[in-house]
């Protein structure tokens, strides 16, 4: 089986291919998907972890998208994050490169 790398990006850096392969893979695992809904969706995210065969610029074959999120928390400010769209395809969920992150 082909070795699985995540990479984080900020939403702003993510080309039209990384985007279109996004939807492609939502629209997969998820019925009435609607692109202009993933775009609004997307847009109020800062970063995204793309999943990819073999190394960082390899086939995306999963996503997390991600926010930072201030809440109130024992009097303090505590920071949290909140992983919104998220998808990989079935035949690499049980695989073990997941957490192998590029730089």
């Amino acid at each position: 089986m082909a070795r699985l790398y995540s990479h984080t990006k900020l939403v702003a850096d993510l080309t039209s291919t990384e985007r279109a392969a996004m939807l492609g893979l939502l629209s997969i695992e998820f019925l009435g998907v609607r692109r202009e809904d993933f775009i609004r969706d997307l847009n109020e995210k800062e970063s995204v972890v793309l999943i990819r065969l073999e190394n960082s610029e390899g086939e995306v074959v999963g996503f997390s998208t991600l926010v930072t999120l201030d809440l109130p928390g024992a009097g303090r400010r505590v920071k949290g994050i909140f992983s919104g769209d998220t998808t990989v395809i079935e035949e690499y969920r049980q695989t073990s490169g997941m957490g192998v992150g590029m730089a």
